[in-house]
């Protein structure tokens, strides 16, 4: 479609096994079309489909994009925009920011893991990423791990950032498995969320561990 511009960090479709990833890149993009068009950015994929697995992947470095026509979107992610398959041992450090160039009205979606995570699977994640706007901004719609969710697996996730998980629940509520440890609540109805506070999660037998440390002002997460 021509007026979508699709960005992958690595790769735009996954079909297979991403593993042992690191996008560390700088994003600073401005939209210079003169027509309404609508960006969409993955910081490992677009999209992980339902037989793909990403897994120790992260995504790191500040991702900023300005969009200089009204009614422009920008959709981003830090791990991938849609996950039909696994998502696994994964963080994103990076912080969004989307911005105007004018005073006219925009709109942005920043989720820190997937934008949609529909009958996915998504387990031993973490977001420390921070999501802003610039001035003369729209609306940016945020969520600290999936904006949308359907059904799957959420299992053992972490969320440091203050911004809720999850902002709307389509079909069926997800199985939760572990803790969900959070600055903030859930977002959504039936799924709850556990205070932050210095642990180590054992993330199954990949002989990884989810850590959470107290830092200035907060609690910081990690994957070693």
């Amino acid at each position: 479609n021509n007026n979508n511009i699709l960005i992958g960090g690595l790769v735009t479709l996954n079909y297979g096994t991403i593993q042992n990833c690191k996008n560390r890149d700088e994003l600073d993009y401005t939209m210079t079309q003169n027509f309404a068009v609508k960006l969409g950015y993955g910081g490992i994929a677009l999209f992980n489909t339902s037989s793909a697995i990403i897994s120790n992947c992260f995504n790191s470095g500040t991702k900023s994009v300005k969009l200089t026509v009204e009614n422009n979107i920008a959709v981003m992610a830090g791990i991938t925009l849609s996950n039909q398959g696994k998502i696994s041992v994964c963080g994103n450090d990076s912080n969004f920011v989307i911005s105007s160039v004018g005073s006219f009205s925009v709109t942005g979606y920043v989720s820190g893991i997937t934008m949609s995570n529909s009958y996915g699977t998504i387990e031993y994640v973490y977001n420390n990423g921070s999501f802003t706007r610039g001035t003369n901004f729209g609306k940016l719609n945020s969520a600290g791990i999936a904006y949308e969710i359907t059904s799957g697996i959420i299992n053992n996730i972490v969320e440091t950032a203050g911004i809720n998980y999850f902002v709307t629940c389509t079909g069926s509520l997800p199985t939760i498995r572990g803790t969900l440890y959070a600055k903030a609540d859930s977002g959504v109805d039936g799924i709850n969320t556990v205070a932050l506070k210095e642990t180590s999660i054992n993330c199954g037998s990949t002989g990884y561990k989810l850590i959470i440390t107290s830092i200035e002002g907060g609690f910081t997460a990690k994957i070693q």
